[in-house]
């Protein structure tokens, strides 16, 4: 119970001996307990030191009142903490001042193993303050799911912009997972031919593995500092990302809006579902990842492609996303 405040188990039982006796000698906790009076004097001498008991001249020993003592261990422990925060920084300033006098290491670290690879991006997604950049692409080393260290950083205020691959689209209840993270806040947009997967924290630091087999793709990366490559890095994000197809309306529900509803109803826009339908169009995804993803056939997603090339009067997919786009759809 009091192992964070350097307490050990032995001592706690103790001290918690002394708590509920009130005061006693050494050989009485001893009994208590069921420890030896040399160990007992040991562990209360260490709980002496700590300020949690104390003893009278006839050598009896006294607990402290609990609430005031421990409460004191923790303020002593939390300025220890801050303490050692303000050498950390001073250790990282020191870092950062032979990297300007060496320019050419310390650019980037080789992360070499799978724990250590996720770790580091662990690390990465949980400490951004301002925002975080993804490419998202397979292969996949883990069962895919709701990102939790993504949700712990947009509850903190920090944004998160994620581009996916088209190829993402092949594992089914992606759409689902991209749901959940734009609900937690997360802006997604989606294009073919992502070069990379990656991710880059408040333009600081990137993290990119070093293959993209499916063997090892999750076995060694690079952890990328400050420095021109991390530049060409972010402006590659955002210049993609301004190609890319957006996510949103794709996860809108119209019935929260009766008005954009009837408006789109009395415009001849499609439906809710046929949005869906139009962003993973645009976006490049072939009609079984489609079906995939909105858990139809393709029989009934070449269906709904012609209903929308009809709506749409286009001619083809492409003309059908010039529309959609002019129109605002997407």
């Amino acid at each position: 119970m009091l192992q964070a405040l350097g307490i050990s188990t032995e001592e706690t039982a103790v001290y918690r001996a002394v708590v509920r006796l009130g005061e006693a000698r050494l050989i009485d906790v001893g009994t208590t307990v069921g420890e030896a009076v040399k160990d007992v004097g040991a562990a209360v001498a260490r709980l002496e030191s700590l300020g949690l008991v104390a003893r009278n001249p006839d050598d009896v020993v006294v607990a402290v009142r609990p609430d005031m003592a421990i409460d004191a261990l923790v303020a002593e422990r939390e300025n220890e903490l801050q303490r050692a925060v303000l050498a950390a920084r001073a250790i990282a300033d020191e870092f950062r001042a032979e990297q300007r006098e060496e320019p050419s290491y310390g650019v980037a670290d080789i992360v070499r193993g799978r724990s250590a690879l996720q770790a580091r991006y662990r690390q990465l997604q949980l400490g951004a303050r301002e925002e975080v950049l993804t490419f998202d692409r397979p292969p996949y080393v883990a069962t895919l799911g709701v990102n939790e260290d993504e949700v712990e950083h947009l509850t903190r205020g920090a944004r998160s912009r994620g581009l996916y691959d088209t190829t993402a689209f092949d594992v089914p209840g992606q759409l689902d997972w991209l749901a959940a993270a734009a609900e937690a806040g997360e802006e997604a947009r989606v294009i073919d031919g992502l070069p990379l997967k990656m991710s880059i924290a408040d333009r600081r630091v990137a993290l990119i593995p070093l293959t993209m087999d499916a063997e090892s793709v999750g076995s060694m990366g690079l952890l990328i500092g400050p420095s021109a490559l991390l530049d060409a890095l972010v402006m590659l994000f955002e210049a993609l990302w301004e190609r890319a197809v957006p996510f949103e309306k794709a996860f809108a529900d119209p019935s929260a809006d009766p008005s954009a509803a009837a408006s789109a109803e009395a415009s001849a826009h499609p439906a809710a579902p046929d949005v869906q339908l139009l962003t993973l169009l645009t976006a490049g995804l072939g009609d079984d990842a489609i079906a995939r993803q909105l858990k139809v056939s393709a029989r009934t997603v070449r269906r709904r492609v012609a209903g929308l090339l009809d709506d749409l009067d286009a001619r083809t997919r492409f003309q059908a996303g010039v529309q959609a786009r002019a129109r605002g759809l997407i």
